[in-house]
């Protein structure tokens, strides 16, 4: 997820490029926008987008930002805004993943703790209230065991690994699919979401996630059908939608599907042609992108435009391009995807790239009657019935008999 109005590419040689929206110095350029993508900065591993802000971590685990910093979300003891990336000064060390929401940055270490900074006026930092913070602060309560995690406006939601949802921060659609629009200032456990869930992304009021065997649900504001559910009404609890699903991107009012067989589905807002269906009505059920849609290996959402990458390599782009961020050298929209080709060469990902979540190995013991997965060094059980049994017969050195299925997201090996 994204709400912003710029756009990165991050290419194999760790170079990172940009365009769009720089007003707040959030391209990290030092200079006003770009109308096609720009050569920022060597040398970075990641890239994260908030709302008028960016983060990076570089190469030797550093961590950087730029942009927008009137709460503290830069993390660097004070308020100033930064046109150029500048060192996070304390507690950026030994991270794993980080997370952006509109005015706030959260990071996940390897250790296993949670850390946060920016604005907390709508308890989206889990620190029981209390003020902003301008450095990242220490998340105690209910912030342990996390696999992941992902910020829409004003909340912030983390999935563990015991496959548990929490939620807080902002909750007056839903969002946090606790059954109720009330917010919570502590991450506080989502009881309506399903279990086996394999990732999350949250739009600027709604949130979406998607189960291990490809069922895709969501909670929270519909006002556009975001949701597609074929309505317009909001969810205060998770709520299943469709199935067959390989991964889920949100925009601030619109959600981009990719399923198993390769096509590409969206539905919510699509005033500016976000959706790439060649028109700007809305759609409150997923509808199929016809147009430049296929072949397609990772998407980035804007708050109100998309970016597709390809198997080949080549970046397509549709919707709102009023700051460039389309990277097309002008301010028109695009209602259908349309090729991107200066500096677009080499790329290795996108900014909150759901590619960057590490692959999950699974295995299924007929004797012992459970499936145990492999996440970055953390093991959790999943009942068997909710597990695909495939026979593998697999002989160990000592000729004892194991029958397992090893699975990387489904796919036998």
């Amino acid at each position: 997820m994204s709400l912003s109005q710029s756009s990165f590419i991050l290419k194999n040689d760790g170079t990172l490029w940009g365009c769009g929206a720089n007003g707040y110095g959030q391209l990290g350029s030092g200079g006003g926008s770009c109308t096609t993508f720009t050569k920022v900065i060597d040398t970075v591993k990641l890239v994260y987008c908030g709302y008028d802000h960016t983060i990076i971590l570089k190469n030797d685990g550093t961590l950087w930002g730029c942009g927008y910093n009137n709460y503290g979300e830069l993390g660097v003891w004070d308020t100033t805004r930064r046109s150029t990336f500048t060192k996070f000064i304390a507690n950026a060390d030994d991270i794993k993943s980080v997370y952006c929401g509109i005015y706030n940055t959260c990071i996940l270490k390897n250790d296993g703790t949670f850390w946060v900074c920016g604005y907390n006026g709508e308890g989206q930092l889990g620190l029981e209230g209390g003020p902003n913070q301008t450095t990242l602060t220490q998340v105690i309560i209910n912030a342990d065991n996390i696999r992941s995690a992902c910020c829409g406006q004003y909340y912030t939601i983390m999935l563990k690994n015991d496959g548990t949802l929490w939620g807080c921060g902002a909750n007056g659609y839903g969002q946090l699919g606790l059954e109720d629009k009330s917010n919570r200032n502590i991450f506080t456990i989502a009881n309506s979401a399903p279990g086996n869930i394999k990732l999350v992304d949250c739009g600027e009021y709604h949130t979406s996630i998607l189960t291990n065997d490809g069922t895709l649900w969501g909670c929270g504001y519909n006002g556009y059908g975001q949701l597609g559910l074929g309505d317009t009404d909001n969810r205060t609890i998770f709520t299943q939608i469709t199935n067959d699903i390989k991964s889920v991107y949100c925009g601030g009012n619109h959600t981009i599907i990719l399923k198993n067989d390769g096509t590409l589905w969206g539905c919510g807002n699509n005033s500016s042609g976000q959706l790439g269906l060649g028109d700007t009505t809305n759609r409150t059920i997923f509808t199929k992108i016809t147009t430049n849609a296929s072949n397609v290996k990772s998407v980035y959402c804007g708050f109100d435009h998309t970016l597709i990458l390809k198997d080949d390599g080549t970046l397509w782009g549709c919707g709102n391009n009023g700051s460039s961020q389309l990277g097309l050298g002008d301010i028109d929209n695009r209602t259908t995807f349309t090729k991107i080709t200066t500096n677009t060469d080499n790329i290795k990902s996108f900014a909150n790239d759901h590619s960057n979540i590490p692959n999950i190995i699974k295995i299924y013991d007929l004797k012992i009657g459970y499936v145990e997965t492999l996440d970055t060094n953390n093991f959790r059980n999943i009942p068997v019935d909710d597990f695909e049994k495939i026979k593998v017969l697999c002989v160990n050195q000592n000729n004892t008999h194991l029958n397992c299925l090893i699975s990387f997201d489904k796919k036998q090996t």
